[in-house]
């Protein structure tokens, strides 16, 4: 008798250990299949410099080397509610540009790399880095 109960104390400790297990495991899985609302972020950084280059200002501004004008773009694109981080790089990715505004919070932004390959006929490569938080 005393064998008996031993053999079903252990059987519900290995269906104890086997359900935990599991749902650990789905736990997991759940992290990586579920939306992120980071993604927004992303997307929005990626339209709005989209939309700066398919009205031609994009690369005005980046090969002119304006700040100002950048921002006063960008401020003019993106949403009041997200601060934002642009930064121009050249094709050794050394900073040429940067301008920060409206409490960027770098912990909490998503970033989207837009390329640019030249402007009024010069091969000038210029990586063009959104970084946005808030909303």
């Amino acid at each position: 008798m005393n064998n008996r109960g031993q053999a079903r104390t252990l059987d519900a400790l290995l269906a104890l250990l086997v359900v935990i297990i599991g749902l650990s495991v789905v736990f997991r899985v759940y992290e990586f299949i579920r939306p992120s609302a980071d993604s927004t972020l992303e997307s929005l950084a990626y339209i709005a410099l989209a939309t700066l280059d398919s009205d031609g200002y994009l690369a005005r501004i980046v090969y002119s080397n304006n700040t100002r004008l950048l921002e006063c773009f960008l401020n003019a694109v993106l949403p009041a509610e997200y601060g934002y981080n642009c930064t121009v790089y050249n094709e050794s990715w050394q900073r040429i540009i940067s301008v920060e505004a409206r409490g960027y919070d770098l912990y909490r932004a998503r970033s989207a790399v837009y390329v640019l390959f030249g402007y009024n006929g010069t091969l000038s490569i210029r990586y063009v880095v959104l970084s946005i938080s808030g909303g």
